[in-house]
């Protein structure tokens, strides 16, 4: 599989569990989960929100960077009607990054209730950065962009296309670069341009590390297109799991160094190859069409214990955990570009020189040294020669595939010598293809396709190695690079370490464990046991050290939090500590973490687990404040576990059981050296105690191990988070009142808007019969006054009359009833304008009344309205809210999970045989014709009774020695065997193999001690 595509380690478990039905993932407790943050990056100075989302995000309120500049805090909502202040939004935080923060790839976590979660890449970059905005799913929705930028971008759900748009003078050359692989998103993005009228003018995919990275240059001034989706139109759905980094500019980008290492300390010239390099030159080479320029360089490589690091700031993929190297990035016009590896070389470093593709042409190089070459162009084969002699010992190493190349390299050995007539002798040695790392057993594989072999040289010579690629017969590609290392033997380690937990967070529950796989990169044939232990535990937290066996790579250390531990997060470091040749040295392991979860499959009778892997910047745990695990399997008694080949060994385990769990348990014994008999044990619910038996075979390999279970319980009695049920019923019961409250306002509000609007409509119609009431007095006041008027008038006339002729009676008479009918008048005016002044009081009364009647209405109106809205909004939140109670209250039911977990370390100590030797017995001595006894004496171990026997094994060319077989009898420690030697005996010093053969547990055992036998000549009698 092509490199920076090896997305899955597959993992082979063989658990018997045939009548059992092994769940996913999901059937395991619940552990904090990140599954991506978004927007994935920003720039320093920059404030933003984010979202993040996962599994098993409860709670979650603190978001931890590996950086310290990197801060955030929950994104708080405005208080509802119902709230009594500022709520948290769920999963959205305001992300702060500060100005001083370098530019790079950080780790991020989040912290719930189910602890510390994972690691995922968050980028602090240099361009501008923008956030892609729906709709722009067709091409004349195209969001237009301005160049430099980074587009943070994702697939919403399947199907999802996004486009965009930019101009673009003639002959400029763009990088489109999409991360999405290197920053741990599941997108496999393809990316394509096209022209203003929809023309595709050039598409890519999994072009760097598995991420597209389109090298476009316009052929005219113009608009052009940029289309991005994944390759199989997968999305989020939700999940928010497939989002992407599209950079776009005209921005540098390295393709690879030359050489591809550096002795330490020194400062040596490289030569930058890439694309957009400020002061490049072209290189005369191209990738898939595109040239290539060239820049020189000088560049530090680090010494001393800085060398033996791997300092890059970018995705790391398990395969390079053991390599030691330092990155390289170059300043461009617009941005820095991507880091590139640069390795710590291991001798000094040659440069291949072509032709040498014929083994006449080898190149002749003297070791020991690092051929730096090129598996270019297509077909390359290239021969390199050097000189050694008899048994000179050499590490022979291919470094490509683990420096990102796209190689899957092999070599050849030859021995060439010249016959007499000095015509070429050719022998083959060897065959090397891929270095002979055993599978690490658990989902971080550091296994790859680069090549290793431990040369002996047979004989005084002139050695031949054929260098060559796989893929190299049907492309041709300058970038695949290879260092080739022929080296004295320099045996030494380096370690990673990761979470071996189906989320990738390590989360202790009370009373639980969690494992660490610590693996062992072996350097040159380096064999020796490795002890690793963890520093920085949190109080309460208890791991043992492990050691890594000298036939294995791979460790578990096992984490196990007390009853009592309190709540606690932190970060913890794994060392690991060896002796080499004749000091004790100590190794940092690398962090390594889980970057999708462990899928745990049924098959028959084994557990398949499956995950994608990196390396990380820390390792972290964290401790549960409230639940507690529901068994716990501790083995060993934390003691050294020691017998011999064949022996049989009985180690007690015990089970606590908590959270009512009764069920059953079954254990798998794991990391277990080779060749010895292991079965599966089922503890049944009502076991608490028992042994494990453990047989070990004549040909198990000596040495110290550590081992543990791994453990299964099956309808484990779970419920989920039942404080999160607690706290919604109460707010439930809380929001009934409330709700009951706001309805019961409504009605009465209701209530008083009803009698409100009849009480304006009674006084509407009172204020309107006053004003008719006040109209008819009106009428009637007017009627009265124009009578007064006329009778005033006509008595006046009269009176005029009558004064005129005072005399005439009649006019008096007349006069006196006018004014009679003058002052009737008069009292009926009075008493109309008295009616009319009662009316208007009335109608003022009345008006005054329906205008309080009417503000009335409109207060009990709004009231009503308020209270109305309330008692809705107050019912719809009720809704949510029982919906809430509802959710948590089924979650929280107990129900029945498959549980997996490791068991407490077991040490297992393996010697080679139940009895010992002395490593030195005194010397025999014994003349031609005579006899002697050799003593031999024997040390019983581990109460080992049975009879031993024993012969003598003669070294090639001795002859005249009668040795008959002896025997040390059960529970005995001493016998003599009896040389008599001829009279032809062969004279001089002979060392003996005393063979000390035995039976146990019907394996047979073979113990050998070396005795130096002096046969003296006796000169014959004259």
């Amino acid at each position: 599989m092509p490199a920076g595509r090896r997305t899955l380690s597959h993992i082979v478990l063989a658990v018997s569990l045939a009548a059992l039905t092994v769940r996913s993932a999901e059937a395991q407790l619940p552990s904090a989960q990140l599954g991506s943050i978004f927007p994935p990056g920003s720039n320093p100075g920059k404030t933003i929100e984010v979202t993040i989302a996962g599994e098993d995000l409860d709670d979650v309120a603190t978001l931890r960077f590996s950086h310290p500049g990197i801060t955030a805090k929950q994104k708080m909502a405005e208080p509802g009607p119902f709230d009594k202040g500022p709520v948290p939004t769920l999963n959205q935080f305001e992300l702060t990054i500060a100005g001083n923060v370098p530019f790079g790839v950080y780790d991020v976590r989040v912290i719930g209730k189910y602890g510390i979660s994972n690691p995922r890449a968050f980028t602090v970059g240099d361009l501008p950065e923008a956030v892609e905005t729906e709709s722009n799913n067709k091409r004349d929705e195209a969001t237009e962009i301005k160049m430099p930028v980074v587009l943070n971008g994702q697939a919403d759900r399947a199907t999802d296309v996004d486009w965009f748009k930019f101009t673009a003078t003639a002959g400029q050359r763009l990088l489109i670069d999409c991360r999405a692989r290197r920053i741990d998103s599941r997108m496999d993005p393809i990316v394509a341009v096209f022209d203003s009228v929809g023309r595709e003018l050039d598409s890519n995919r999994d072009s760097h590390h598995g991420d597209p990275l389109l090298d476009f240059t316009a052929p005219a001034a113009g608009q052009y297109f940029i289309k991005v989706n994944d390759a199989l139109y997968r999305g989020n759905d939700g999940k928010l799991f497939y989002f992407y980094r599209l950079a776009v500019g005209v921005l540098p980008h390295i393709d690879f160094i030359f050489p591809p290492a550096g002795i330490p300390g020194s400062n040596g010239p490289f030569t930058i190859f890439g694309r957009n390099l400020p002061g490049g030159q072209p290189a005369g080479l191209t990738v898939n069409g595109k040239p290539l320029q060239k820049l020189s360089v000088q560049f530090p490589i680090p010494s001393g214990a800085a060398a033996q690091t791997l300092s890059l700031n970018s995705r790391i993929d398990p395969e390079l955990a053991g390599l030691d190297g330092t990155q390289y990035q170059i300043e461009g016009t617009q941005s820095f570009s991507n880091p590139a590896i640069i390795g710590i070389a291991t001798a000094g470093v040659v440069i291949e020189k072509e032709p040498n593709s014929v083994p006449e042409q080898a190149q002749k190089v003297t070791v020991p040294c690092e051929l730096a070459g090129q598996f270019y162009p297509l077909r390359d084969d290239d021969w390199v020669a050097f000189d050694a002699q008899a048994g000179d010992v050499y590490s022979i190493e291919i470094i490509s595939q683990r420096m990102g190349a796209d190689t899957d390299p092999s070599f050849l050995i030859q021995q060439v010598t010249k016959d007499g007539e000095g015509k070429e002798q050719v022998r083959q040695i060897a065959t090397v293809d891929d270095a002979p790392i055993p599978d690490a057993g658990a989902a971080f594989d550091i296994r790859s396709d680069d090549p290793f072999y431990r040369f002996v040289a047979p004989a005084d010579a002139t050695y031949r190695i054929l260098i060559r690629d796989s893929y190299s017969a049907f492309r041709t590609d300058p970038r695949n690079v290879y260092r080739l290392s022929i080296r004295k033997e320099q045996p030494d380690f380096r370690l990673a370490a990761a979470p071996c937990t189906h989320s990738g967070g390590l989360f202790l529950r009370k009373g639980g464990s969690k494992s660490i796989q610590v693996v062992a990169c072996r350097r040159d044939s380096f064999d020796g046991e490795i002890t690793v232990s963890a520093a920085g535990l949190p109080a309460g937290v208890t791991c043992p050290p492990a050691i890594i066996g000298p036939t294995q790579n791979s460790v578990m250390l096992v984490l196990t939090a007390a009853d009592n531990a309190a709540p606690a997060t932190g970060l913890i470091q794994i060392v690991g500590k060896s002796k080499v040749g004749n000091g004790e040295v100590t190794r940092t392991a690398r962090a390594g973490t889980l970057i999708w979860p462990l899928a745990r499959r049924s098959n028959s009778q084994q557990v398949q687990v499956s995950g994608e892997s990196r390396l990380s910047r820390d390792i972290a745990v964290s401790i549960s404040e409230t639940e507690a695990a529901p068994v716990l399997l501790t083995a060993g008694e934390k003691q050294v576990w020691e017998t011999s080949r064949g022996g049989i060994l009985k180690i007690p385990y015990s089970v606590v059981r908590r959270n009512k769990f009764k069920g059953n348990v079954v254990m798998i014994a794991r990391h277990l050296p080779a060749n010895i008999q292991a079965r599966n044990v089922t503890i049944n619910g009502n076991t608490t105690k028992g042994e494990y038996e453990l047989r070990l075979r004549s040909n198990t390999p000596v040495g110290t191990y550590t081992f543990y279970f791994d453990a299964f319980a099956q309808n484990v009695s779970y419920a989920r988070n039942p404080e999160a049920a607690k706290v919604a019923a109460e707010r439930k019961k809380e929001f009934d009142k409330i709700n009951s409250t706001a309805a019961t306002a409504a009605k009465t509000a209701l209530q008083a808007k009803q009698a409100a609007d009849k009480k304006s409509t009674d006084t509407a119609n009172g204020a309107k019969a006053a004003g008719n009431a006040k109209a008819a007095t009106d009428k009637t006041a007017g009627a009265a006054a124009t009578a007064l008027k006329a009778a005033t008038d006509k008595a006046a006339r009269a009176k005029a009359a009558a004064v005129a002729k005072p005399d005439d009676k009649s006019l008096s008479a007349a006069s006196t009833a006018a004014a009679k009918a003058m002052a009737d008048a008069a009292t009926k005016a009075k008493t109309a304008n008295d009616a009319v002044v009662a009316a208007q009081k009335k109608l003022d009364e009345a008006n005054a009344a329906a205008k309080a009647a009417t503000d009335t209405k409109q207060k009990a109106d709004k009231a009503n309205e308020e209270a109305a809205a309330r008692a809705k909004s107050a019912a719809e939140e009720k809704r949510k809210i029982d919906k809430r109670a509802t959710d948590t209250a089924n979650a929280a039911k107990p129900a029945n999970r498959n549980v997996f977990f490791p068991s407490t370390t077991v040490t297992l100590k393996v010697t080679p045989a139940p009895i010992t030797m002395p490593a030195k017995v005194p010397p025999a001595v014994v003349k031609q014709g005579e006899k002697v006894e050799i003593p031999v004496n024997i040390t019983r171990l581990y109460k080992y009774p049975g009879q031993v026997n024993l012969r003598i094994v003669l070294p090639s060319g001795v002859g005249g020695l009668s040795i008959p077989n002896a025997s040390i009898p059960q529970n005995k420690t001493s016998s003599k065997i009896v040389i008599t030697a001829a009279a032809n005996a062969t004279p001089g010093k002979h060392e003996l193999t005393v063979r000390a053969t035995l039976n146990i547990n019907g394996q047979n055992l073979t113990v050998d001690q070396s005795v130096l036998l002096t046969v003296q000549k006796v000169e014959p009698k004259k």
